[in-house]
């Protein structure tokens, strides 16, 4: 049986419990037995109810994590100690912004079978509001995908829709440096480098992977 932890690192987002709700309905492979770790990044446990309520009558094994420092480096640091912790051979990542279709976990251990890859990298949809600009689809900003060498070969990707190896050497029990200021977005690519080595590392699933829930209003573009 090979343990797999899906860890969500959350900031007083009320929409964590359909991001949780959506992974009470994924399918899983035979073989696969999946547990969550919900990391709280906010000083105060915020989301620690949520959570509770959650694992009343969730189908898979629910930890909750107080991770206070309003820094991510901290919180994803958090979920790797406790995977670590719990002897999970993969750890598979989400943001608290997503939900995920039945077939998610698959498709990644799917794509790892075939590859061998230490890293599995897919990309994320935005799932925009009726109201949200034209522009704002059309240029998929808030869309994300791995980044991809000439070759095809993945170079680095984000931490909001991964499956890593937990055992593979050169993640090293890599960690964010956690500094004074929260590392944001770049943080994902800070975050993956270390733990994915050479790009021959890390494989794509072929499969369409999260919704990312976008705010239902939102800024004109610049400049137009």
């Amino acid at each position: 049986m090979t343990r797999i932890a899906i860890g969500v690192c959350t900031f007083r987002r009320p929409g964590l419990a359909e991001t949780l709700a959506s992974l009470s309905a994924l399918d899983w492979p035979e073989g696969l037995r999946g547990e969550i770790i919900v990391a709280d990044n906010d000083e105060t446990p915020s989301a620690e109810a949520l959570v509770a309520r959650y694992a009343e009558t969730a189908p898979l094994p629910v930890q909750y994590i107080h991770a206070p420092a309003r820094n991510i480096s901290v919180a994803r640091n958090a979920v790797l100690e406790a995977a670590a912790e719990r002897d999970m051979a993969l750890l598979a990542f989400l943001d608290d912004d997503e939900t995920v279709a039945p077939n998610w976990i698959a498709a990644l251990w799917a794509a790892r079978l075939q590859t061998g890859a230490e890293a599995v990298l897919g990309p994320v949809r935005a799932h925009h509001a009726p109201d949200a600009p034209g522009w704002m689809r059309e240029g998929a900003i808030h869309d994300t995908r791995p980044v991809f060498l000439p070759g095809g070969a993945i170079k680095s990707g984000y931490t909001c829709n991964v499956l890593l190896d937990l055992a593979a050497p050169r993640r090293g029990r890599a960690a964010l440096r956690s500094g004074a200021r929260p590392i944001g977005r770049r943080g994902h690519r800070l975050f993956l480098r270390p733990c994915c080595g050479r790009a021959a590392g890390s494989a794509m699933p072929p499969r369409p992977g999260p919704a990312r829930r976008c705010p239902p209003t939102a800024p004109a573009c610049p400049g137009s």
